[in-house]
Protein backbone atom coordinates (compact mmCIF):
# COMPACT_ATOMS: atom_id res chain seq x y z
CA UNK A 1 0.00 0.00 0.00
CA UNK A 2 1.09 3.80 -0.92
CA UNK A 3 2.22 5.58 1.86
CA UNK A 4 3.29 9.47 2.16
CA UNK A 5 4.20 11.40 5.49
CA UNK A 6 2.38 15.18 5.83
CA UNK A 7 5.56 16.90 5.12
CA UNK A 8 6.31 15.12 1.87
CA UNK A 9 2.56 16.09 0.81
CA UNK A 10 2.90 19.69 1.83
CA UNK A 11 5.83 19.32 -0.39
CA UNK A 12 4.02 17.83 -3.51
CA UNK A 13 1.49 20.54 -2.80
CA UNK A 14 3.33 23.75 -2.69
CA UNK A 15 5.72 22.64 -5.55
CA UNK A 16 2.99 22.04 -8.17
CA UNK A 17 0.57 24.51 -6.45
CA UNK A 18 -2.56 22.03 -5.49
CA UNK A 19 -4.44 21.68 -2.46
CA UNK A 20 -2.87 24.89 -1.39
CA UNK A 21 -5.44 27.24 -4.08
CA UNK A 22 -8.18 25.49 -2.37
CA UNK A 23 -10.40 26.63 0.85
CA UNK A 24 -11.28 23.17 1.59
CA UNK A 25 -8.01 21.77 1.79
CA UNK A 26 -7.42 24.68 4.66
CA UNK A 27 -10.44 23.43 6.75
CA UNK A 28 -8.96 20.11 6.71
CA UNK A 29 -5.58 20.73 7.28
CA UNK A 30 -5.47 22.52 9.86
CA UNK A 31 -8.84 21.62 11.91
CA UNK A 32 -9.04 18.17 14.08
CA UNK A 33 -11.58 16.22 11.40
CA UNK A 34 -14.55 13.72 12.78
CA UNK A 35 -12.95 10.36 11.61
CA UNK A 36 -15.81 9.03 9.74
CA UNK A 37 -16.27 8.23 5.66
CA UNK A 38 -17.05 11.58 3.55
CA UNK A 39 -19.74 11.12 0.78
CA UNK A 40 -17.52 13.75 -0.97
CA UNK A 41 -16.77 12.45 -4.70
CA UNK A 42 -15.54 15.49 -6.67
CA UNK A 43 -11.84 14.87 -5.81
CA UNK A 44 -9.22 16.66 -6.71
CA UNK A 45 -4.97 16.15 -6.91
CA UNK A 46 -4.05 17.58 -3.42
CA UNK A 47 -7.46 17.45 -1.90
CA UNK A 48 -7.08 15.62 1.70
CA UNK A 49 -9.84 12.73 2.30
CA UNK A 50 -10.95 11.74 5.00
CA UNK A 51 -11.70 8.28 6.30
CA UNK A 52 -12.62 6.14 9.41
CA UNK A 53 -8.94 5.24 9.33
CA UNK A 54 -7.39 8.29 8.73
CA UNK A 55 -6.38 11.01 6.47
CA UNK A 56 -5.57 10.06 3.11
CA UNK A 57 -3.69 12.42 0.18
CA UNK A 58 -5.50 12.53 -3.17
CA UNK A 59 -2.98 12.06 -5.59
CA UNK A 60 -2.11 11.17 -9.46
CA UNK A 61 -1.58 7.47 -9.32
CA UNK A 62 2.26 6.13 -10.22
CA UNK A 63 1.86 3.49 -12.55
CA UNK A 64 2.62 5.05 -15.68
CA UNK A 65 -0.14 2.99 -17.47
CA UNK A 66 -2.76 4.17 -14.91
CA UNK A 67 -5.03 7.36 -15.38
CA UNK A 68 -6.46 9.38 -12.16
CA UNK A 69 -6.52 9.73 -8.81
CA UNK A 70 -5.98 7.64 -5.85
CA UNK A 71 -5.83 7.67 -1.90
CA UNK A 72 -2.47 8.04 -0.33
CA UNK A 73 -2.68 7.22 3.59
CA UNK A 74 -0.67 10.23 5.24
CA UNK A 75 1.20 7.94 7.97
CA UNK A 76 2.48 10.24 10.33
CA UNK A 77 -1.14 11.54 11.01
CA UNK A 78 -2.11 11.64 14.78
CA UNK A 79 -5.67 11.69 15.65
CA UNK A 80 -7.61 14.23 17.49
CA UNK A 81 -4.94 16.60 16.33
CA UNK A 82 -4.78 18.99 13.23
CA UNK A 83 -2.84 17.44 10.36
CA UNK A 84 -0.40 20.60 10.76
CA UNK A 85 -0.60 23.55 12.89
CA UNK A 86 0.74 27.37 11.50
CA UNK A 87 3.34 27.50 13.92
CA UNK A 88 5.14 23.53 13.12
CA UNK A 89 8.78 24.59 12.17
CA UNK A 90 10.08 22.78 8.80
CA UNK A 91 13.12 23.21 6.79
CA UNK A 92 13.08 23.94 3.06
CA UNK A 93 15.00 24.33 0.15
CA UNK A 94 15.11 25.71 -3.39
CA UNK A 95 12.84 22.57 -4.56
CA UNK A 96 9.82 23.59 -2.76
CA UNK A 97 9.26 27.27 -4.01
CA UNK A 98 10.54 29.17 -6.94
CA UNK A 99 11.77 32.31 -4.38
CA UNK A 100 13.55 29.92 -1.99
CA UNK A 101 17.84 30.62 -2.68
CA UNK A 102 18.65 28.68 0.24
CA UNK A 103 17.89 26.11 2.91
CA UNK A 104 15.66 28.08 5.51
CA UNK A 105 14.27 26.90 8.54
CA UNK A 106 10.82 28.61 8.62
CA UNK A 107 6.99 27.67 9.75
CA UNK A 108 4.12 26.38 7.77
CA UNK A 109 2.54 29.75 8.17
CA UNK A 110 4.84 31.95 6.83
CA UNK A 111 5.86 29.15 3.71
CA UNK A 112 2.38 29.10 2.86
CA UNK A 113 2.20 32.84 2.71
CA UNK A 114 5.19 33.06 0.27
CA UNK A 115 3.88 30.35 -1.81
CA UNK A 116 0.37 31.73 -2.04
CA UNK A 117 0.91 35.62 -2.23
CA UNK A 118 4.75 35.77 -3.68
CA UNK A 119 5.90 32.47 -5.75
CA UNK A 120 2.76 32.02 -7.28
CA UNK A 121 2.20 35.30 -9.06
CA UNK A 122 5.55 36.73 -9.40
CA UNK A 123 7.62 33.86 -9.17
CA UNK A 124 11.85 35.12 -7.68
CA UNK A 125 10.69 38.72 -8.10
CA UNK A 126 9.73 38.65 -4.43
CA UNK A 127 12.50 36.77 -2.11
CA UNK A 128 11.42 34.58 0.18
CA UNK A 129 10.47 36.65 3.49
CA UNK A 130 11.68 34.27 6.41
CA UNK A 131 10.09 36.43 9.56
CA UNK A 132 7.74 35.49 12.21
CA UNK A 133 4.48 38.02 13.08
CA UNK A 134 5.08 40.06 9.53
CA UNK A 135 2.50 42.77 9.47
CA UNK A 136 0.68 43.20 6.49
CA UNK A 137 2.99 46.73 5.81
CA UNK A 138 5.71 44.82 5.76
CA UNK A 139 4.31 42.81 3.17
CA UNK A 140 3.20 45.24 1.01
CA UNK A 141 6.41 47.35 1.30
CA UNK A 142 7.52 44.08 -0.24
CA UNK A 143 5.85 44.67 -3.39
CA UNK A 144 5.73 48.70 -3.88
CA UNK A 145 9.27 48.80 -3.98
CA UNK A 146 9.54 46.74 -6.93
CA UNK A 147 6.45 47.49 -8.31
CA UNK A 148 6.80 49.15 -12.22
CA UNK A 149 6.48 52.53 -13.14
CA UNK A 150 4.76 51.74 -16.60
CA UNK A 151 2.69 49.19 -17.42
CA UNK A 152 4.70 45.68 -18.02
CA UNK A 153 7.08 44.52 -16.07
CA UNK A 154 10.86 45.13 -16.47
CA UNK A 155 14.12 43.92 -15.31
CA UNK A 156 12.65 41.77 -12.49
CA UNK A 157 10.09 44.56 -11.69
CA UNK A 158 6.28 43.80 -10.63
CA UNK A 159 3.76 45.14 -13.00
CA UNK A 160 0.36 46.35 -11.42
CA UNK A 161 -1.77 43.32 -12.49
CA UNK A 162 0.86 41.02 -10.79
CA UNK A 163 0.61 43.36 -7.93
CA UNK A 164 -2.85 42.56 -7.39
CA UNK A 165 -2.18 38.94 -7.72
CA UNK A 166 -0.37 39.15 -4.43
CA UNK A 167 -2.59 41.15 -3.17
CA UNK A 168 -5.51 38.68 -4.41
CA UNK A 169 -3.07 35.97 -2.62
CA UNK A 170 -3.29 37.70 0.51
CA UNK A 171 -6.89 37.93 0.66
CA UNK A 172 -7.52 34.47 0.30
CA UNK A 173 -5.28 33.44 3.17
CA UNK A 174 -6.94 36.68 5.29
CA UNK A 175 -10.02 34.60 4.55
CA UNK A 176 -8.71 31.28 5.82
CA UNK A 177 -8.16 32.89 9.29
CA UNK A 178 -11.59 33.02 9.92
CA UNK A 179 -11.48 29.16 10.98
CA UNK A 180 -7.96 28.43 11.80
CA UNK A 181 -6.54 29.93 14.51
CA UNK A 182 -3.77 29.49 17.50
CA UNK A 183 -5.63 28.06 20.62
CA UNK A 184 -4.49 29.33 23.70
CA UNK A 185 -2.93 26.87 26.38
CA UNK A 186 -2.89 27.56 29.96
CA UNK A 187 0.42 29.07 30.45
CA UNK A 188 -0.84 31.94 27.80
CA UNK A 189 -3.54 33.20 29.79
CA UNK A 190 -2.05 32.85 33.22
CA UNK A 191 0.49 34.85 35.45
CA UNK A 192 3.62 32.78 36.70
CA UNK A 193 4.23 31.80 40.14
CA UNK A 194 5.74 34.79 42.05
CA UNK A 195 4.22 37.61 39.72
CA UNK A 196 2.33 39.72 42.27
CA UNK A 197 5.30 39.38 44.94
CA UNK A 198 7.90 40.36 42.29
CA UNK A 199 5.54 43.19 41.26
CA UNK A 200 5.07 44.30 44.96
CA UNK A 201 8.48 44.36 45.70
CA UNK A 202 9.58 46.33 42.94
CA UNK A 203 7.30 49.33 43.98
CA UNK A 204 8.60 49.14 47.42
CA UNK A 205 12.35 49.00 46.39
CA UNK A 206 11.02 52.05 44.17
CA UNK A 207 8.36 53.90 46.31
CA UNK A 208 10.21 57.10 46.11
CA UNK A 209 10.44 57.33 42.25
CA UNK A 210 7.33 56.28 41.05
CA UNK A 211 6.30 59.75 40.09
CA UNK A 212 9.25 59.37 37.44
CA UNK A 213 7.95 57.80 34.09
CA UNK A 214 11.06 56.81 33.47
CA UNK A 215 11.45 55.07 36.27
CA UNK A 216 8.13 53.11 35.59
CA UNK A 217 8.85 52.05 32.64
CA UNK A 218 12.11 50.44 33.90
CA UNK A 219 9.69 48.66 36.51
CA UNK A 220 7.63 47.01 33.56
CA UNK A 221 10.72 45.80 31.71
CA UNK A 222 12.09 44.04 34.27
CA UNK A 223 8.02 42.27 34.78
CA UNK A 224 7.63 41.80 31.42
CA UNK A 225 11.53 40.30 31.17
CA UNK A 226 10.14 37.66 34.16
CA UNK A 227 7.08 37.11 31.97
CA UNK A 228 9.14 36.13 29.17
CA UNK A 229 11.02 33.43 30.33
CA UNK A 230 7.86 31.95 31.68
CA UNK A 231 6.32 32.30 28.45
CA UNK A 232 9.40 31.38 26.60
CA UNK A 233 8.28 27.31 25.22
CA UNK A 234 4.79 28.58 25.22
CA UNK A 235 3.65 28.00 21.30
CA UNK A 236 0.52 30.04 21.78
CA UNK A 237 2.55 32.86 23.40
CA UNK A 238 5.07 33.28 20.53
CA UNK A 239 1.94 33.85 18.13
CA UNK A 240 -0.03 36.20 20.74
CA UNK A 241 2.53 38.18 22.58
CA UNK A 242 4.20 40.28 20.20
CA UNK A 243 4.24 43.92 20.06
CA UNK A 244 1.16 45.83 22.06
CA UNK A 245 -0.48 42.33 22.82
CA UNK A 246 2.62 42.60 25.84
CA UNK A 247 1.45 45.52 27.26
CA UNK A 248 -1.97 44.21 27.32
CA UNK A 249 -0.42 41.00 29.45
CA UNK A 250 0.98 43.49 31.56
CA UNK A 251 -1.86 45.20 32.43
CA UNK A 252 -3.75 42.23 32.86
CA UNK A 253 -1.15 40.14 35.46
CA UNK A 254 1.37 43.14 36.24
CA UNK A 255 0.01 46.40 37.38
CA UNK A 256 -2.42 48.75 34.74
CA UNK A 257 0.76 51.16 34.21
CA UNK A 258 0.76 55.20 33.82
CA UNK A 259 -2.79 55.91 32.49
CA UNK A 260 -3.89 58.51 30.48
CA UNK A 261 -5.38 61.75 31.78
CA UNK A 262 -6.87 65.51 30.65
CA UNK A 263 -4.36 67.44 33.15
CA UNK A 264 -1.29 67.65 31.72
CA UNK A 265 1.71 66.36 34.35
CA UNK A 266 -0.49 64.37 36.61
CA UNK A 267 0.79 61.20 38.54
CA UNK A 268 -1.79 58.69 37.08
CA UNK A 269 -0.25 55.76 38.06
CA UNK A 270 -2.81 52.35 38.40
CA UNK A 271 -0.57 49.53 40.65
CA UNK A 272 -2.86 47.01 40.43
CA UNK A 273 -3.81 45.08 37.74
CA UNK A 274 -7.05 43.79 35.64
CA UNK A 275 -6.63 40.59 37.01
CA UNK A 276 -6.86 41.97 40.65
CA UNK A 277 -9.96 43.72 40.09
CA UNK A 278 -10.60 47.73 39.46
CA UNK A 279 -10.78 49.60 43.17
CA UNK A 280 -13.47 51.66 43.29
CA UNK A 281 -12.43 53.95 45.78
CA UNK A 282 -12.23 57.64 44.92
CA UNK A 283 -8.43 57.89 44.28
CA UNK A 284 -8.42 54.58 42.11
CA UNK A 285 -11.37 54.27 40.11
CA UNK A 286 -10.95 57.81 38.27
CA UNK A 287 -7.53 56.33 36.99
CA UNK A 288 -9.22 53.82 35.05
CA UNK A 289 -11.99 55.77 33.87
CA UNK A 290 -9.75 58.49 32.63
CA UNK A 291 -7.57 56.53 30.90
CA UNK A 292 -10.80 54.95 29.04
CA UNK A 293 -12.16 58.19 28.69
CA UNK A 294 -8.75 59.66 27.05
CA UNK A 295 -8.59 57.23 24.44
CA UNK A 296 -12.23 57.39 23.36
CA UNK A 297 -11.76 60.98 23.42
CA UNK A 298 -8.41 61.22 21.02
CA UNK A 299 -10.24 58.74 18.54
CA UNK A 300 -12.57 61.37 18.46
CA UNK A 301 -11.21 64.53 19.02
CA UNK A 302 -7.17 64.52 18.15
CA UNK A 303 -7.75 62.58 14.79
CA UNK A 304 -8.88 66.45 13.79
CA UNK A 305 -4.88 67.08 14.21
CA UNK A 306 -4.00 64.74 11.48
CA UNK A 307 -6.52 66.47 8.75
CA UNK A 308 -5.25 69.97 9.76
CA UNK A 309 -1.64 68.88 9.58
CA UNK A 310 -2.22 67.66 6.05
CA UNK A 311 -3.86 71.04 4.92
CA UNK A 312 -0.81 73.10 6.39
CA UNK A 313 1.80 70.70 4.78
CA UNK A 314 0.16 71.09 1.44
CA UNK A 315 0.05 74.69 1.55
CA UNK A 316 3.53 74.91 2.29
CA UNK A 317 4.34 72.32 0.24
CA UNK A 318 2.56 72.39 -2.98
CA UNK A 319 4.10 74.89 -4.71
CA UNK A 320 7.41 72.58 -4.92
CA UNK A 321 8.39 70.52 -8.18
CA UNK A 322 10.13 67.56 -8.50
CA UNK A 323 12.12 67.38 -11.81
CA UNK A 324 12.96 64.77 -13.59
CA UNK A 325 16.77 65.31 -14.21
CA UNK A 326 19.54 65.12 -11.48
CA UNK A 327 20.94 68.14 -10.30
CA UNK A 328 24.70 68.44 -10.09
CA UNK A 329 25.07 67.94 -6.42
CA UNK A 330 28.84 66.78 -5.37
CA UNK A 331 27.48 66.01 -1.63
CA UNK A 332 25.49 63.99 0.41
CA UNK A 333 23.86 63.56 4.01
CA UNK A 334 25.81 60.59 5.47
CA UNK A 335 24.19 58.12 7.53
CA UNK A 336 25.48 54.27 9.09
CA UNK A 337 23.38 51.90 7.43
CA UNK A 338 21.36 50.19 10.44
CA UNK A 339 20.17 46.69 9.65
CA UNK A 340 16.11 47.63 10.44
CA UNK A 341 16.56 50.55 7.68
CA UNK A 342 17.56 48.49 4.73
CA UNK A 343 14.29 49.37 2.53
CA UNK A 344 14.84 53.07 3.12
CA UNK A 345 17.53 53.27 1.20
CA UNK A 346 16.01 51.34 -1.79
CA UNK A 347 15.67 53.51 -4.45
CA UNK A 348 18.21 56.18 -3.01
CA UNK A 349 21.51 56.78 -4.66
CA UNK A 350 24.29 56.75 -2.68
CA UNK A 351 27.91 57.98 -3.28
CA UNK A 352 30.98 55.99 -5.04
CA UNK A 353 33.70 57.72 -5.72
CA UNK A 354 33.02 61.22 -7.69
CA UNK A 355 29.55 59.64 -8.61
CA UNK A 356 25.96 58.34 -7.66
CA UNK A 357 25.08 54.72 -7.51
CA UNK A 358 21.19 53.28 -6.79
CA UNK A 359 20.29 51.55 -4.52
CA UNK A 360 17.71 48.76 -6.25
CA UNK A 361 16.80 46.44 -3.91
CA UNK A 362 17.45 45.62 -0.06
CA UNK A 363 19.89 42.99 -1.06
CA UNK A 364 22.36 45.92 -2.56
CA UNK A 365 21.83 47.25 0.88
CA UNK A 366 22.81 44.65 3.38
CA UNK A 367 26.98 44.23 2.97
CA UNK A 368 26.46 47.66 3.75
CA UNK A 369 25.42 47.34 7.57
CA UNK A 370 27.19 49.50 10.04
CA UNK A 371 28.86 51.47 7.46
CA UNK A 372 29.01 55.18 6.84
CA UNK A 373 27.65 56.44 3.44
CA UNK A 374 26.81 59.46 1.31
CA UNK A 375 23.14 59.08 0.81
CA UNK A 376 22.07 61.81 -2.27
CA UNK A 377 19.12 63.94 -0.08
CA UNK A 378 17.03 66.81 -0.45
CA UNK A 379 19.09 68.68 1.84
CA UNK A 380 22.03 69.21 -0.54
CA UNK A 381 20.07 69.65 -4.10
CA UNK A 382 21.08 72.12 -6.00
CA UNK A 383 18.39 72.70 -8.20
CA UNK A 384 17.98 76.40 -9.05
CA UNK A 385 14.17 77.61 -8.10
CA UNK A 386 11.60 76.66 -6.09
CA UNK A 387 11.97 72.67 -7.21
CA UNK A 388 13.73 68.86 -6.26
CA UNK A 389 15.65 66.75 -8.70
CA UNK A 390 13.97 63.03 -8.60
CA UNK A 391 17.43 61.48 -7.77
CA UNK A 392 17.70 63.81 -4.22
CA UNK A 393 14.42 62.42 -3.18
CA UNK A 394 14.03 59.05 -4.63
CA UNK A 395 13.98 56.77 -7.93
CA UNK A 396 10.03 56.25 -7.29
CA UNK A 397 9.15 60.24 -8.07
CA UNK A 398 10.91 60.37 -11.33
CA UNK A 399 7.90 60.52 -13.30
CA UNK A 400 5.87 62.40 -10.32
CA UNK A 401 6.54 66.34 -10.64
CA UNK A 402 3.49 66.37 -8.05
CA UNK A 403 4.85 63.93 -5.96
CA UNK A 404 5.96 65.87 -2.51
CA UNK A 405 2.35 65.76 -1.60
CA UNK A 406 2.46 62.16 -0.93
CA UNK A 407 4.87 63.07 1.78
CA UNK A 408 3.39 65.59 3.43
CA UNK A 409 0.36 63.43 3.33
CA UNK A 410 2.68 60.12 5.10
CA UNK A 411 3.14 62.75 7.55
CA UNK A 412 0.00 64.26 8.60
CA UNK A 413 -1.03 60.20 8.88
CA UNK A 414 1.83 59.00 11.57
CA UNK A 415 -0.14 62.07 13.58
CA UNK A 416 -3.49 60.47 12.58
CA UNK A 417 -2.47 56.64 13.20
CA UNK A 418 -1.08 57.99 16.37
CA UNK A 419 -4.53 59.66 17.93
CA UNK A 420 -5.96 56.30 16.71
CA UNK A 421 -3.62 53.73 18.26
CA UNK A 422 -4.95 55.48 21.89
CA UNK A 423 -8.06 53.83 21.55
CA UNK A 424 -6.59 50.51 21.32
CA UNK A 425 -3.25 50.00 23.83
CA UNK A 426 -0.74 52.18 25.22
CA UNK A 427 2.09 51.59 27.17
CA UNK A 428 5.07 53.80 28.18
CA UNK A 429 8.25 53.31 26.59
CA UNK A 430 11.82 54.70 27.67
CA UNK A 431 14.72 55.01 25.26
CA UNK A 432 19.05 56.03 25.75
CA UNK A 433 20.10 58.73 23.55
CA UNK A 434 23.76 59.47 23.67
CA UNK A 435 23.66 63.38 23.30
CA UNK A 436 26.60 62.97 20.34
CA UNK A 437 24.38 61.03 18.39
CA UNK A 438 21.02 63.37 18.98
CA UNK A 439 23.44 66.38 18.03
CA UNK A 440 24.43 64.88 14.95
Amino acid sequence: MRTITKLEFLKHCLKYKVGVTQKRWYVTAFTIPLLKETDLVDYHEGDIAVKADGLYAVLQKEDDEAVGLEFVKLSDYKPKEPLYRWTDEVTVDSDWLDNLQKEEVTSIGILILNAVAFAYPVGKKIPFLNKRGMKPSTIEHAIAIRLANTDEAVDGSISMAEAIQCIDGMNFLEFVGTFTNTAATPKSITAPKGARELKEKLFRENKDKLGDSVEVTKIANQLQAFDKEYLKDDPAAQAYFTGKATASRTKLHYFGGQGLDFKEGSNNLITKSLGEGIETNQSEFPKWMNDSRYASFSRGGKTAQGGYTYKILQRSLSSLIIVGKPCETKKGHKRVIEKGDFSKYVNRYYKKGEGWVLFKSVEEVVPFEGKVLEIRSPIYCIEPGNNICYACLSEHYKHSPDGIVNISAAVSSIILNTALKLMHNSAMGAATIELPDLAS
